[in-house]
């Protein structure tokens, strides 16, 4: 009887507990026999439902992706087998929701304790499950938008290659040159080999001491553009150092937090514009100690008595080639072009309350050609504010005008040509979208004829030929073959970038293990061993993910020294960016890392040859020796660079070697 109420108190204490169930280790069923309340509550069910039931029979997973059920189902008899305990840290198992009647994705992390009977098995497991659907969730949230936020960047950048306009972006304190296109390297006098990924004062160290290395830090620091007009700096043209005249804007980029992480930089070289006008300046001075003006047209219009006195300057800018008689204000306006002449006059009529003129328009010259003119005026008033005369100056800019709508055109035809550009890019993607269709169609089919046509030559006629007609057809065959894997190899490299599917949570340990399945006869062949730590969830393309392992751990036992067994390690470790080698640059600004390496004792390379390695078509020992097609290894580089990543690898002679993947993490 005590034992009873003993049994009743402790059941009633693990019901307050945390969330848990107790199930009977009774495979497949595995009974559910006690439940805490906590876990009914966060799997939305009712203990009079669940208790004495299956787990899975309580729990039915989705059809259509059974992937939960088969992880809770492989931890329990985990459990059993190992009698320890196994931990799921993060999974997803869709449950029935009462409130809507429909199988609603959830994500968990439980641990399975094992508890032993008076056998020494396995009698019932202790489950402790927590929901982390909501945590889960948003970091899928928070990975879309970094996703998004690498996309706008890229389309950015190409932006700022392609403007009309001098373009560059500096990246962090030191001003490390992000992209920088063709107008701004003009300005510079530097090639993009020069600038790009360096310090700009590293690239263009001719800048240093000028003032700018102080405009930008305090830009980066403070977050506040600065703009500069007819800006003196010393920089490098042919050869020799000179002095050039740069208007510019420093604006800073921030992410979405608000944080500043570089300077975009625009600029226009206007040496020529300020040259042009200090020799204006220049001459005006000098000239005003001779005339009142010089170029331009001044007037003088008394409105009251219809009287006017001119420059012969004015006249010619007005068409004449000498003073015209009996001329007056109005005469000047008659002359503007009809279609202007609303404007003038509204500006007139500001003029006539201001008492300051100022106009652009169009005039219509004697011989009927249209000039641009502007023109400058003061009104002056009588004592009861009425308008009794005008003066100023007229300029002929005409050519100036000029000058602009035909830059203006430039800038439409430059547009034009970015949008044939971008039209060339789509029809190269399409062209190159139909080389894969050929080359997985078109181009296998005869080969497998050869192929087929050479085997049966072999298998049924090998007595009748001689042995150098035999080992002909072997080697055509055998060259078919690599012809065949190479068609599939350039199509496998050709989808890395026409083909990319969305990324979504990966766990690397599966991934490796299906790897590893696919190479089981390379593996038994070569009797390769094996050894794999403890690998991550990471978010990828899973059928990108896996030709990149495959081509690695397929090289590792390809090339072992001869009468050594093949021993591969793939390791695993989480490091910051900061940790990584500095002469890798991978494709993404990620702040973590997940390194990944496949380390074995085979054969190894010199390490000059690094660099060459992971170009196409590159091999570094012969067909006869290893067999290949020189594509893998770009492939895996691609494959990463696709993932945001980076890939290298150490070696040396003999004694194995270590290639590195950087994923994001």
């Amino acid at each position: 009887m005590k034992d009873s109420l003993d049994a009743i108190s402790l059941l009633a204490i693990f019901e307050k507990s945390a969330n848990s169930l107790v199930i009977k280790a009774d495979p497949p069923r595995f009974t559910i026999l006690a439940v805490s309340d906590k876990y009914l509550e966060i799997s939305r069910t009712k203990r009079e439902d669940i208790i004495g039931k299956g787990v899975f029979e309580v729990f039915p997973d989705n059809e259509s992706d059974p992937s939960g059920a088969l992880s809770a189902y492989k931890a329990f008899m985990s459990v059993i087998e190992t009698k320890k305990q196994v931990d799921l840290p993060v999974y997803k198992y869709d449950i029935l929701v009462p409130e809507t009647g429909l199988l609603t994705p959830f994500y968990w992390s439980n641990t399975n304790v094992p508890i032993l009977g008076g056998d020494g098995q396995v009698a019932f497991i202790l489950n402790t499950t927590a929901d982390i659907t909501d945590k889960v969730l948003l970091q899928q949230k928070e990975e879309l938008g970094r996703k998004e936020l690498a996309r706008y960047q890229q389309r950015l950048n190409e932006l700022f290659t392609q403007a009309p306009v001098a373009v560059a972006t500096l990246i962090g304190p030191e001003h490390v040159v992000e992209v920088a296109n063709e107008r701004i390297l003009e300005i510079w006098g530097k090639k993009s080999e020069d600038v790009l990924n360096k310090p700009i004062f590293e690239g263009l160290h001719e800048a240093k001491g000028q003032g700018l290395e102080e405009l930008l830090t305090r830009v980066y620091h403070t977050g506040q553009r600065f703009v500069a007009y007819d800006r003196p700096i010393t920089l490098p043209r042919n050869g020799q150092l000179e002095e050039r005249y740069v208007d510019f804007l420093y604006e800073p980029l921030r992410e979405a937090g608000g944080t500043v992480t570089g300077i975009s930089v625009v600029a226009i070289d206007v040496t020529d514009q300020v040259h042009a006008r200090k020799k204006i300046e220049e001459s005006q001075e000098r000239l005003n100690l001779i005339l009142e003006a010089s170029g331009l047209g001044n007037w003088d219009f008394d409105i009251v008595h219809k009287r006017s006195t001119r420059s012969l300057r004015h006249d010619q800018i007005f068409g004449y080639e000498s003073l015209q008689p009996n001329w007056i204000h109005t005469d000047s306006f008659n002359q503007i072009y009809l279609p202007d002449q609303p404007r003038a006059r509204q500006e007139f009529e500001r003029a006539f309350k201001t008492g300051s003129l100022q106009l652009e328009v169009r005039i219509v010259w004697p011989d009927q050609t249209l000039h641009w003119i502007k023109i400058y005026g003061k009104i002056f008033f009588d004592q009861q504010q009425n308008p009794i005369r005008i003066v100023g100056t007229v300029a002929d800019i005409d050519l100036e005008k000029k000058q602009a709508e035909h830059l203006e055109e430039q800038v439409t035809q430059r547009t034009l040509e970015l949008s044939q550009a971008v039209q060339n890019l789509q029809r190269s993607n399409t062209n190159l979208e139909q080389f894969a269709y050929v080359a997985s169609h078109d181009l296998q089919e005869p080969l497998r004829k050869i192929q087929s046509f050479s085997n049966i030559l072999e298998s049924q006629y090998t007595a009748e030929l001689s042995a150098d007609v035999v080992s002909l057809i072997k080697r055509m065959a055998s060259a078919a073959e690599r012809m065949s894997g190479l068609i599939r190899d350039l199509l496998t490299y050709s989808r890395l970038t026409t083909h990319q599917q969305a990324f979504v949570p990966i766990s690397l340990g599966a991934l490796i293990h299906q790897v590893l399945e696919n190479l089981e006869v390379q593996i038994y062949h070569e009797k390769a061993h094996m050894q794999i730590d403890d690998l991550p969830t990471l978010n990828g393309d899973v059928l990108q993910l896996s030709q990149l392992f495959q081509n690695l751990i397929s090289n590792a036992i390809k090339f072992h020294l001869p009468d050594v067994v093949p021993q591969i390690h793939i390791g695993y470790r989480l490091v910051s960016a900061t940790e990584l080698p500095q002469n890798l640059k991978p494709a993404s600004q990620a702040t973590s890392f997940h390194q990944i390496s496949v380390a074995d004792n085979g054969i190894g390379f010199d390490e000059k040859y690094l660099d060459r390695i992971f170009e196409i078509f590159q091999r570094l020992h012969g067909r006869s020796n290893f067999s290949g097609t020189g594509i893998g290894l770009a492939i895996c580089q691609k494959v990463v660079i696709n993932h945001g990543g980076a890939i290298t690898a150490s070696s040396q002679p003999g004694k194995g070697a270590t290639f590195v993947v950087y994923l994001p993490a």
